[in-house]
């Protein structure tokens, strides 16, 4: 997954919204903790 290609917007959350910034961090740690690889951008992606 490459992190620059995604994103995301604030969502609800129980004490207001959560923003968008901490959604995306968010997401992209529990794929990378799953057998896949997140990566910076593009270029860090292997031939």
């Amino acid at each position: 997954m490459v992190a620059a290609a995604t994103a995301t917007r604030d969502l609800p959350g129980v004490d207001g919204a959560v923003p968008a910034a901490q959604v995306h961090a968010a997401a992209l740690a529990g794929l990378s903790d799953l057998p896949g690889l997140v990566v910076r951008d593009h270029t860090a992606v292997p031939d």
